[in-house]
């Protein structure tokens, strides 16, 4: 649908942020999750596609990752985890839509080790993990360490995040990730 090429510039966000403004695009963001199967308690089927967030059709996998660019991590957060959550899960149905060359593994991997990253650039969004503790065993020998106290299902607003014990914004570029610690200090979010 029109809908979900709308959000098809995740290399470069600033366009439509300089179109239609960080409000316009927090509108948009809102209505797109809100109005799809995510913003509904009903069972989500994998199978039938929605004008809103499907995410499903890959297109749209990145969005959630979109309030990042104006300056709403947290929002996301909370659909990145309605998507973890509700459309994964252990069984032979347990991925939303074909997982072409790994795509939809991809995307929740990274979703659950709180990194996101961002196509066409050196950037990683930072989001809130899944796990207490993860080890990432990179190139050379280096060690990405992202630790989480108290992480869970639940606990998914990041207040501080800090690298190396530097506070950083909610992104990370990928030459910081090489022998980093991670640090999120997470929190339960409060019913929208």
């Amino acid at each position: 649908s029109a809908w979900h090429w709308a959000f098809y510039f995740f290399h470069d966000p600033s366009v439509m942020v300089a179109a239609i403004g960080e409000e316009g695009v927090l509108t948009m963001l809102d209505t797109f999750f809100e109005r799809s199967p995510l913003g509904r308690t009903a069972p989500i089927s994998h199978a039938i596609p929605n004008s809103y967030y499907w995410h499903g059709n890959e297109p749209t996998i990145h969005a959630a990752y979109v309030y990042h660019a104006v300056g709403e991590p947290n929002r996301g957060n909370r659909w990145v985890r309605q998507i973890q959550e509700r459309l994964y899960d252990d069984t032979p149905a347990g991925l939303p839509g074909n997982d072409d060359g790994g795509t939809m593994s991809a995307w929740y991997l990274f979703a659950a080790v709180g990194l996101y990253p961002v196509a066409g650039s050196d950037l990683y969004y930072l989001s809130a993990p899944l796990f207490e503790r993860v080890e990432v065993d990179l190139p050379g020998g280096e060690v990405l360490r992202v630790e989480a106290p108290g992480a869970s299902a639940e606990r998914y607003v990041a207040r501080s995040v800090a690298v190396d014990d530097e506070e950083v914004g909610a992104s990370i570029t990928h030459a910081r990730l090489a022998g980093a610690t991670i640090v999120y200090d997470l929190a339960a979010a409060v019913a929208p």
